[in-house]
């Protein structure tokens, strides 16, 4: 088996908790300057100076973390904002956290990252001006866990910096359903991926009660998403007429949270599109307030945000606010991956050789599938199959990676399915987007066509003379493929299929055969 890429991202929530739990968030040195002149004001309240510190959700993340990592008790004993956690820890200890943060240019950080921050930001600001003046007792609480809320993925933009924009291009831009897309990319969730990293983290229990609503409570907070569709006036007096116990679910203190960043996040994408109009008529309805004041309150407040945050490249949905009604701004197009986040050249060289060894290198035909499967997966195929010709002439699996552990064996018949022999015949490279080929995959047997993203995937047939073939068919999970990816593919399959052509004349005269140049 294949030693697992440690740069590849992890497929199971533990794996992920580890690998999000070593992400430390960077900050410029201006910024660090800055907020260490701010910790030396000692003749401020502490108050002033925890507001001065929220400026930078690193920073902010940071000393929650470490307020509550060592607090004594159970999570109920936690920080659950700043200034508590500054009282925990002390300006010296929060000094020398300051100066532990890694140092990054801002404008070198991941695209991803910088737009997440200002997400954040946003929805500390409509939470500033929605619920905290009127729960002016949890100022603190409601605007600390406002910013901390998506933190969880503050660690994977900086981690991984293109899933994200992979979730956005498919779930937002093409309208794929959310739980698939999280499945091919992240291999768990997203709620409970955030759920979880804020556990681990223990951050403010608004935080954790929000992703709870999202997953757990999903249902109750269906309820009163089809409650504030319903006309008419007072809906909050009729909830308690009709159903007091999902009042009391409705208005939690800790769902202010979670409706400052569905908002941000919906107004991310559109501000007049149905998922917008759900999360306002939702915090209309947690406020006791029309529709029309909660979304003029929405937008003032977020032109003020834009108002306040500093110029940069992450685009700030005020700027939608001049457009005409009905216009959107389109999600940034999935990325290909890049050649250097999976390729190691020094690797393929030498499965290259191997194949190209005469007389062949290979024991049996599973000894050459293995060494087949190690070079596919250097080229970035993530889920694939090996199909070869039996004694009867049906197809069958003799290799498959990365598909759900219980997936039965692939089979097909050719002679049923008219493009598996053309494939064969033809032996090169089929590439399917949706520029390219995009009807092919509907002319696959369901079996094969189940299992991979026929959006973006590959498909080719290995002539091996006579009644023999072998087909591959393989995706990275629905990612899209670059052109130099494409070629070292083509160039890989030439390779598997000259030495397994070698490996069937074993015992014939030796012939020399070239090893093709690494990309």
């Amino acid at each position: 088996m294949p030693m697992p890429d440690p740069s590849a991202p992890p497929r199971s929530l533990d794996a992920w908790l580890e690998r999000l739990d070593a992400t430390s968030l960077p900050i410029s040195d201006r910024q660090r300057e800055q907020l260490h002149r701010e910790l030396r004001r000692g003749d401020r309240p502490l108050r002033i100076i925890a507001q001065r510190l929220q400026t930078c959700p690193a920073l902010t993340l940071a000393l929650l973390r470490e307020a509550n990592r060592h607090a004594p008790g159970p999570l109920g004993s936690d920080s659950e904002h700043l200034e508590s956690a500054l009282v925990r820890l002390g300006l010296s200890r929060a000094a020398t956290i300051l100066q532990e943060l890694p140092e990054r240019n801002a404008t070198t950080l991941p695209p991803a990252l910088i737009q997440l921050l200002l997400i954040s930001q946003h929805a500390q600001h409509q939470a500033a001006g929605l619920f905290a003046t009127r729960m002016a007792r949890l100022e603190g609480e409601i605007l600390c866990a406002s910013l901390l809320f998506l933190a969880p993925f503050w660690a994977l933009a900086q981690a991984f910096p293109d899933l994200l924009q992979r979730w956005e291009a498919r779930v937002i831009g093409e309208h794929q359903p959310a739980r698939t897309v999280e499945q091919d990319l992240f291999g768990v969730p997203l709620v409970e991926l955030g759920q979880a990293l804020a556990r681990r983290w223990r951050l403010p229990e608004a935080v954790i009660l929000s992703y709870q609503a999202l997953g757990q409570e999903r249902d109750a907070l269906i309820r009163c998403l089809r409650l504030a569709r319903r006309p008419g006036t007072h809906p909050l007096q009729r909830l308690q007429d009709e159903d007091s116990e999902q009042l009391r679910w409705l208005t939690r203190p800790s769902h202010s949270a979670l409706f400052a960043n569905a908002l941000a996040l919906a107004a991310h994408s559109a501000w007049d599109d149905a998922r917008s109009l759900r999360w306002q008529r939702l915090t209309a309805l947690y406020l006791d307030l029309p529709l029309a004041r909660v979304q003029t309150q929405t937008h003032g407040l977020a032109a003020d945000s834009a108002r306040l945050l500093p110029a940069g490249p992450a685009w700030h949905p005020a700027q939608a606010l001049l457009w005409p009604a009905g216009c959107r701004r389109p999600p940034p197009p999935e990325p290909p991956s890049l050649l250097s986040s999976f390729f190691r050249p020094e690797q393929w060289s030498r499965l290259c050789e191997r194949f190209s060894q005469q007389p062949s290198a290979f024991a049996n035909l599973p000894h050459l599938l293995a060494s087949a499967a190690q070079a596919l997966e250097l080229c970035g195929l993530q889920r694939f199959a090996l199909l070869c010709t039996d004694r009867q002439g049906q197809l069958i699996a003799l290799h498959q990676q990365g598909l759900p552990p219980r997936t039965p064996r692939l089979k097909a018949d050719p002679g049923h399915w008219p493009l598996l022999p053309q494939l064969i015949a033809q032996s090169v490279l089929v590439h399917v987007s949706p520029q390219r080929n995009a009807g092919l995959c509907r002319k696959l047997p369901p079996a094969i066509r189940e299992q991979f993203d026929g959006r973006h995937m590959v498909m080719r047939g290995f002539d091996l003379g006579g009644r023999n073939g072998l087909v591959l068919f393989g995706d990275q999970h629905g990612m899209p493929f670059s052109d130099r990816q494409l070629e070292l593919l083509e160039k890989t399959a030439r390779v598997i299929e000259r030495g397994t052509l070698a490996f069937g004349r074993r015992g014939a005269p030796a012939t020399a055969a070239a090893v093709p140049p690494a990309p």
